[in-house]
Protein backbone atom coordinates (compact mmCIF):
# COMPACT_ATOMS: atom_id res chain seq x y z
CA UNK A 1 0.00 0.00 0.00
CA UNK A 2 1.52 3.52 -1.42
CA UNK A 3 1.20 5.84 1.73
CA UNK A 4 1.10 9.71 0.76
CA UNK A 5 2.97 12.23 2.47
CA UNK A 6 1.02 14.10 5.51
CA UNK A 7 0.07 17.31 4.62
CA UNK A 8 2.23 20.23 6.43
CA UNK A 9 0.81 20.76 9.92
CA UNK A 10 -0.93 24.28 10.61
CA UNK A 11 1.41 26.65 12.66
CA UNK A 12 1.64 26.16 16.51
CA UNK A 13 -0.54 28.54 18.26
CA UNK A 14 0.91 30.51 21.27
CA UNK A 15 -1.93 30.11 23.04
CA UNK A 16 -2.47 26.28 22.96
CA UNK A 17 -0.50 23.60 24.64
CA UNK A 18 -0.51 19.84 23.69
CA UNK A 19 -0.32 18.96 27.24
CA UNK A 20 -2.88 21.27 28.16
CA UNK A 21 -5.12 20.04 25.54
CA UNK A 22 -4.40 16.43 26.39
CA UNK A 23 -5.35 17.09 30.05
CA UNK A 24 -8.47 18.80 29.08
CA UNK A 25 -9.41 16.11 26.64
CA UNK A 26 -8.76 13.62 29.45
CA UNK A 27 -10.67 15.57 31.92
CA UNK A 28 -14.09 16.13 29.50
CA UNK A 29 -13.84 12.31 29.01
CA UNK A 30 -13.67 11.03 32.33
CA UNK A 31 -16.30 13.40 33.32
CA UNK A 32 -18.66 12.08 29.88
CA UNK A 33 -17.90 8.16 30.99
CA UNK A 34 -18.13 9.08 35.08
CA UNK A 35 -22.04 10.76 34.18
CA UNK A 36 -22.76 7.77 32.01
CA UNK A 37 -22.22 5.39 34.77
CA UNK A 38 -23.65 7.35 37.60
CA UNK A 39 -26.72 7.45 35.22
CA UNK A 40 -27.02 4.27 34.23
CA UNK A 41 -29.68 3.59 37.30
CA UNK A 42 -32.30 5.50 34.69
CA UNK A 43 -31.64 1.99 32.88
CA UNK A 44 -33.14 -0.45 35.25
CA UNK A 45 -31.93 -2.26 38.20
CA UNK A 46 -28.86 -3.89 39.02
CA UNK A 47 -28.58 -7.46 37.08
CA UNK A 48 -26.45 -8.52 39.61
CA UNK A 49 -26.44 -7.91 43.49
CA UNK A 50 -23.03 -9.10 43.62
CA UNK A 51 -21.48 -5.36 44.57
CA UNK A 52 -24.38 -4.37 47.57
CA UNK A 53 -23.25 -7.87 49.16
CA UNK A 54 -19.66 -6.93 49.02
CA UNK A 55 -20.44 -3.71 50.55
CA UNK A 56 -22.72 -5.21 53.24
CA UNK A 57 -19.90 -7.44 53.64
CA UNK A 58 -17.25 -5.17 54.55
CA UNK A 59 -19.39 -3.55 56.91
CA UNK A 60 -19.64 -0.06 55.31
CA UNK A 61 -22.04 1.99 56.14
CA UNK A 62 -25.06 2.72 54.27
CA UNK A 63 -24.54 6.15 52.78
CA UNK A 64 -26.38 7.52 49.39
CA UNK A 65 -24.47 10.13 48.62
CA UNK A 66 -22.97 10.50 45.26
CA UNK A 67 -19.70 9.79 45.78
CA UNK A 68 -20.68 6.21 47.13
CA UNK A 69 -23.32 6.22 44.31
CA UNK A 70 -20.35 6.19 41.93
CA UNK A 71 -17.88 3.73 43.77
CA UNK A 72 -21.06 0.86 43.72
CA UNK A 73 -21.47 1.65 40.14
CA UNK A 74 -17.87 1.24 39.04
CA UNK A 75 -17.32 -1.78 41.17
CA UNK A 76 -18.86 -4.46 39.24
CA UNK A 77 -17.33 -7.85 37.88
CA UNK A 78 -13.42 -8.48 38.34
CA UNK A 79 -13.43 -5.00 40.43
CA UNK A 80 -15.27 -6.80 43.18
CA UNK A 81 -12.33 -9.20 43.97
CA UNK A 82 -10.19 -6.61 43.89
CA UNK A 83 -11.87 -4.71 46.54
CA UNK A 84 -12.82 -7.67 49.13
CA UNK A 85 -8.82 -8.67 48.43
CA UNK A 86 -7.82 -4.72 49.83
CA UNK A 87 -10.24 -5.29 52.46
CA UNK A 88 -9.66 -8.83 53.99
CA UNK A 89 -7.02 -11.14 51.23
CA UNK A 90 -7.60 -13.68 49.57
CA UNK A 91 -10.72 -15.76 51.35
CA UNK A 92 -11.98 -17.50 48.56
CA UNK A 93 -10.47 -20.02 46.20
CA UNK A 94 -11.22 -18.56 43.16
CA UNK A 95 -9.57 -15.23 44.29
CA UNK A 96 -6.44 -16.81 43.17
CA UNK A 97 -6.74 -16.55 39.84
CA UNK A 98 -6.10 -13.04 40.64
CA UNK A 99 -2.82 -11.13 41.70
CA UNK A 100 -2.61 -9.87 45.08
CA UNK A 101 -0.65 -6.85 43.74
CA UNK A 102 -3.22 -4.68 42.46
CA UNK A 103 -5.13 -5.63 46.11
CA UNK A 104 -2.47 -4.63 48.36
CA UNK A 105 -1.89 -1.18 46.42
CA UNK A 106 -5.17 -0.43 47.03
CA UNK A 107 -5.35 -1.82 51.09
CA UNK A 108 -2.24 0.49 51.04
CA UNK A 109 -3.66 3.46 49.54
CA UNK A 110 -7.12 3.53 51.09
CA UNK A 111 -5.43 3.27 54.70
CA UNK A 112 -3.32 6.35 53.98
CA UNK A 113 -5.03 8.79 52.03
CA UNK A 114 -9.05 7.46 52.84
CA UNK A 115 -8.51 6.27 56.34
CA UNK A 116 -12.65 7.24 57.21
CA UNK A 117 -14.28 7.63 53.77
CA UNK A 118 -17.00 5.08 52.76
CA UNK A 119 -15.49 2.41 50.27
CA UNK A 120 -11.98 3.43 50.41
CA UNK A 121 -10.73 0.85 48.91
CA UNK A 122 -13.15 1.00 45.82
CA UNK A 123 -12.54 4.66 45.83
CA UNK A 124 -8.82 3.87 45.84
CA UNK A 125 -8.93 1.50 42.74
CA UNK A 126 -11.22 4.38 40.66
CA UNK A 127 -8.46 7.04 41.86
CA UNK A 128 -5.66 4.53 40.74
CA UNK A 129 -7.08 4.00 37.66
CA UNK A 130 -7.78 7.70 36.89
CA UNK A 131 -4.29 8.44 37.51
CA UNK A 132 -2.83 5.78 35.56
CA UNK A 133 -4.64 6.55 32.60
CA UNK A 134 -3.56 9.89 32.50
CA UNK A 135 0.45 8.85 33.15
CA UNK A 136 -0.47 6.56 30.04
CA UNK A 137 -1.42 8.94 27.84
CA UNK A 138 1.17 11.39 29.30
CA UNK A 139 3.78 8.78 28.68
CA UNK A 140 2.45 7.53 25.06
CA UNK A 141 2.89 11.66 24.27
CA UNK A 142 6.61 11.31 25.35
CA UNK A 143 7.05 8.01 23.53
CA UNK A 144 5.89 9.14 20.29
CA UNK A 145 7.88 12.94 20.49
CA UNK A 146 10.92 10.75 21.46
CA UNK A 147 10.53 8.01 18.14
CA UNK A 148 8.90 10.11 15.07
CA UNK A 149 12.72 12.30 15.14
CA UNK A 150 11.54 15.33 13.56
CA UNK A 151 8.14 14.14 11.63
CA UNK A 152 4.48 15.45 11.94
CA UNK A 153 4.14 17.38 15.12
CA UNK A 154 0.62 16.67 15.15
CA UNK A 155 1.35 12.98 15.80
CA UNK A 156 2.48 13.10 19.84
CA UNK A 157 -0.92 14.71 20.18
CA UNK A 158 -3.04 12.32 17.95
CA UNK A 159 -1.87 9.48 19.72
CA UNK A 160 -2.37 10.71 23.34
CA UNK A 161 -5.77 11.75 22.44
CA UNK A 162 -6.38 8.24 20.97
CA UNK A 163 -5.29 6.71 24.36
CA UNK A 164 -7.87 8.48 25.77
CA UNK A 165 -10.33 7.49 23.88
CA UNK A 166 -9.32 4.05 24.14
CA UNK A 167 -12.58 1.53 23.70
CA UNK A 168 -10.82 -0.04 27.25
CA UNK A 169 -13.43 2.94 28.07
CA UNK A 170 -15.28 2.72 31.91
CA UNK A 171 -12.35 -0.24 32.39
CA UNK A 172 -9.72 2.23 32.77
CA UNK A 173 -12.50 4.29 35.94
CA UNK A 174 -12.95 1.58 37.44
CA UNK A 175 -10.80 -0.60 40.25
CA UNK A 176 -9.38 -2.99 37.37
CA UNK A 177 -5.58 -3.26 36.33
CA UNK A 178 -5.91 -2.51 32.48
CA UNK A 179 -4.98 1.24 33.64
CA UNK A 180 -1.97 0.70 35.67
CA UNK A 181 -0.99 -1.73 32.66
CA UNK A 182 -1.26 0.74 30.38
CA UNK A 183 0.86 3.01 32.60
CA UNK A 184 3.59 0.87 32.59
CA UNK A 185 3.92 -0.80 29.42
CA UNK A 186 4.16 2.76 28.01
CA UNK A 187 6.82 3.61 30.12
CA UNK A 188 8.72 0.27 29.82
CA UNK A 189 8.56 0.82 26.03
CA UNK A 190 9.75 4.40 26.36
CA UNK A 191 12.80 3.99 29.08
CA UNK A 192 13.99 1.22 26.52
CA UNK A 193 13.58 3.84 23.05
CA UNK A 194 15.47 6.38 25.45
CA UNK A 195 18.14 3.60 26.15
CA UNK A 196 18.59 3.39 22.39
CA UNK A 197 18.98 7.22 21.91
CA UNK A 198 21.19 8.03 24.75
CA UNK A 199 23.77 4.89 23.86
CA UNK A 200 26.99 6.79 25.14
CA UNK A 201 28.75 6.42 28.35
CA UNK A 202 26.78 3.83 31.33
CA UNK A 203 23.67 4.06 29.05
CA UNK A 204 25.64 1.55 26.12
CA UNK A 205 26.50 -0.78 28.71
CA UNK A 206 22.49 -1.45 29.38
CA UNK A 207 21.47 -1.07 25.99
CA UNK A 208 19.60 -4.24 25.51
CA UNK A 209 18.36 -5.72 21.99
CA UNK A 210 15.26 -4.31 20.44
CA UNK A 211 14.45 -8.14 18.94
CA UNK A 212 14.39 -9.52 22.60
CA UNK A 213 12.93 -6.57 25.37
CA UNK A 214 10.65 -4.93 23.06
CA UNK A 215 8.69 -8.09 22.68
CA UNK A 216 9.44 -8.70 25.91
CA UNK A 217 7.91 -5.86 27.43
CA UNK A 218 4.90 -5.61 25.98
CA UNK A 219 4.29 -9.79 25.76
CA UNK A 220 4.90 -10.17 29.66
CA UNK A 221 2.71 -7.29 30.18
CA UNK A 222 -0.24 -8.93 28.52
CA UNK A 223 0.38 -11.96 30.23
CA UNK A 224 0.09 -10.38 33.40
CA UNK A 225 -3.13 -8.95 32.83
CA UNK A 226 -4.91 -11.70 30.97
CA UNK A 227 -3.65 -14.01 33.53
CA UNK A 228 -6.89 -13.77 35.93
CA UNK A 229 -8.94 -14.81 32.52
CA UNK A 230 -6.51 -18.13 31.57
CA UNK A 231 -5.09 -18.80 35.58
CA UNK A 232 -8.33 -18.83 36.99
CA UNK A 233 -9.32 -22.91 35.42
CA UNK A 234 -6.06 -24.38 36.18
CA UNK A 235 -5.75 -22.51 40.24
CA UNK A 236 -9.17 -22.80 41.09
CA UNK A 237 -9.33 -26.17 39.88
CA UNK A 238 -5.62 -27.83 39.33
CA UNK A 239 -7.05 -31.67 39.44
CA UNK A 240 -8.34 -33.26 36.08
CA UNK A 241 -9.49 -31.90 32.82
CA UNK A 242 -11.61 -29.32 34.17
CA UNK A 243 -8.63 -26.80 35.40
CA UNK A 244 -7.88 -26.59 31.36
CA UNK A 245 -10.75 -26.33 30.07
CA UNK A 246 -13.19 -25.10 32.22
CA UNK A 247 -13.85 -21.69 30.72
CA UNK A 248 -13.03 -22.97 27.32
CA UNK A 249 -9.43 -21.32 27.59
CA UNK A 250 -7.16 -23.77 24.91
CA UNK A 251 -6.72 -23.11 21.42
CA UNK A 252 -9.87 -22.80 19.46
CA UNK A 253 -11.73 -24.16 22.35
CA UNK A 254 -13.94 -20.92 22.56
CA UNK A 255 -14.74 -21.28 19.35
CA UNK A 256 -18.75 -22.24 19.67
CA UNK A 257 -21.86 -20.87 18.89
CA UNK A 258 -22.91 -19.30 21.72
CA UNK A 259 -19.89 -17.28 21.71
CA UNK A 260 -20.25 -15.71 18.06
CA UNK A 261 -21.67 -12.34 19.90
CA UNK A 262 -18.64 -11.95 21.50
CA UNK A 263 -16.07 -12.42 18.17
CA UNK A 264 -18.38 -9.82 16.55
CA UNK A 265 -18.23 -7.33 19.25
CA UNK A 266 -14.51 -7.88 19.21
CA UNK A 267 -13.84 -7.83 15.22
CA UNK A 268 -13.27 -3.77 15.08
CA UNK A 269 -10.54 -4.12 17.42
CA UNK A 270 -9.01 -6.75 16.44
CA UNK A 271 -9.23 -5.87 13.03
CA UNK A 272 -7.27 -2.39 13.93
CA UNK A 273 -4.87 -4.74 15.94
CA UNK A 274 -4.27 -7.15 13.42
CA UNK A 275 -4.00 -4.65 9.90
CA UNK A 276 -2.01 -1.82 12.06
CA UNK A 277 0.38 -4.20 13.31
CA UNK A 278 0.79 -5.89 9.82
CA UNK A 279 1.52 -2.89 7.88
CA UNK A 280 3.84 -1.49 10.44
CA UNK A 281 5.91 -4.91 10.88
CA UNK A 282 6.46 -4.36 6.86
CA UNK A 283 6.44 -0.64 6.58
CA UNK A 284 7.19 0.82 10.31
CA UNK A 285 7.67 4.58 9.88
CA UNK A 286 5.39 5.09 6.84
CA UNK A 287 2.37 3.23 8.55
CA UNK A 288 2.99 4.55 11.72
CA UNK A 289 3.41 8.14 10.75
CA UNK A 290 7.08 8.50 11.99
CA UNK A 291 10.06 10.28 9.96
CA UNK A 292 11.92 8.79 6.99
CA UNK A 293 14.88 9.71 8.97
CA UNK A 294 13.69 7.37 12.56
CA UNK A 295 17.20 5.84 13.62
CA UNK A 296 17.29 1.97 12.79
CA UNK A 297 17.15 0.64 16.60
CA UNK A 298 13.96 2.82 17.01
CA UNK A 299 12.88 1.34 13.31
CA UNK A 300 13.56 -2.08 14.91
CA UNK A 301 11.85 -1.54 17.96
CA UNK A 302 8.84 -0.79 16.35
CA UNK A 303 8.57 -3.57 14.15
CA UNK A 304 9.26 -5.67 17.97
CA UNK A 305 6.05 -3.40 19.05
CA UNK A 306 3.98 -4.40 16.10
CA UNK A 307 5.04 -8.23 16.04
CA UNK A 308 3.86 -8.34 19.88
CA UNK A 309 0.83 -6.38 19.06
CA UNK A 310 -0.55 -8.88 16.71
CA UNK A 311 0.91 -11.89 18.43
CA UNK A 312 -1.96 -10.73 21.30
CA UNK A 313 -4.29 -10.49 18.55
CA UNK A 314 -4.36 -13.48 17.40
CA UNK A 315 -4.08 -15.47 20.86
CA UNK A 316 -7.63 -13.67 21.58
CA UNK A 317 -8.67 -14.95 18.40
CA UNK A 318 -7.58 -18.56 18.83
CA UNK A 319 -6.87 -19.38 22.64
CA UNK A 320 -8.87 -16.98 25.20
CA UNK A 321 -11.60 -15.39 25.98
CA UNK A 322 -11.85 -12.94 22.35
CA UNK A 323 -13.83 -10.46 24.25
CA UNK A 324 -10.93 -9.17 26.18
CA UNK A 325 -8.77 -7.69 23.75
CA UNK A 326 -10.65 -4.23 23.44
CA UNK A 327 -9.32 -4.13 26.78
CA UNK A 328 -5.59 -5.17 26.59
CA UNK A 329 -5.38 -3.15 23.92
CA UNK A 330 -5.37 -0.08 25.99
CA UNK A 331 -1.49 -1.00 27.09
CA UNK A 332 -0.38 -1.19 22.95
CA UNK A 333 0.49 1.86 20.91
CA UNK A 334 1.30 1.21 17.79
CA UNK A 335 -2.64 0.71 16.92
CA UNK A 336 -2.89 4.52 17.85
CA UNK A 337 -0.11 5.55 16.22
CA UNK A 338 -1.35 3.83 13.04
CA UNK A 339 -4.99 5.23 13.21
CA UNK A 340 -3.09 9.01 14.36
CA UNK A 341 -1.29 8.42 11.11
CA UNK A 342 -4.64 7.74 9.09
CA UNK A 343 -5.88 10.93 10.55
CA UNK A 344 -3.37 13.40 9.15
CA UNK A 345 -2.98 11.27 5.97
CA UNK A 346 -5.84 12.81 3.34
CA UNK A 347 -6.16 8.97 1.78
CA UNK A 348 -6.52 7.34 4.65
CA UNK A 349 -8.62 9.91 7.21
CA UNK A 350 -11.87 8.28 6.72
CA UNK A 351 -10.60 5.30 8.22
CA UNK A 352 -8.60 6.99 10.97
CA UNK A 353 -12.34 8.83 11.76
CA UNK A 354 -14.12 5.49 11.36
CA UNK A 355 -11.87 3.98 13.94
CA UNK A 356 -12.40 7.11 16.43
CA UNK A 357 -16.40 7.14 15.57
CA UNK A 358 -16.27 3.12 16.79
CA UNK A 359 -14.20 3.85 20.23
CA UNK A 360 -16.33 6.49 21.38
CA UNK A 361 -19.63 4.81 20.55
CA UNK A 362 -18.06 1.21 21.75
CA UNK A 363 -16.91 3.15 25.09
CA UNK A 364 -19.90 4.75 25.75
CA UNK A 365 -22.52 1.87 25.33
CA UNK A 366 -20.01 -0.33 27.90
CA UNK A 367 -20.31 2.46 30.35
CA UNK A 368 -23.80 1.58 30.97
CA UNK A 369 -23.52 -1.49 30.35
CA UNK A 370 -20.81 -2.17 32.92
CA UNK A 371 -22.33 0.08 35.60
CA UNK A 372 -25.91 -1.49 35.63
CA UNK A 373 -24.21 -5.08 35.82
CA UNK A 374 -24.45 -6.49 32.29
CA UNK A 375 -21.71 -7.77 30.08
CA UNK A 376 -20.06 -4.72 28.90
CA UNK A 377 -17.49 -6.60 26.78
Amino acid sequence: MAYKAASPPPPPSASSSPLLILVGAFVAWKSFILLLSYGSALVGPDYDTSTSLLFSLLGAPSSSSSTTTLAGRLTRWDAIYFVHGARVGHVYEQQWAFSPVLSLLLRWLSRTALPHGDQPEALAGIALAHASHLAAALTLHRLTALLQGGGDARMPLLAALLCVLAPAGVFLSAPYAEAPFSALSFAGVWVLAAGYRHRRGSARRWRPRPRDSAASWSLSGAWCRSMPRTRSTATAAPRGRRGATGRNVGFLRYWTPSQIPLFLLAAPVLSLLLVSGWQVLRRPAAAAGMSPSIQADHRTLLRALAASQAIVALLALTSYHVQVISRLASGYAVWYWWIAACLVDAERRATGRAAVVFMVMYAGIQAVLFSTFLPPA
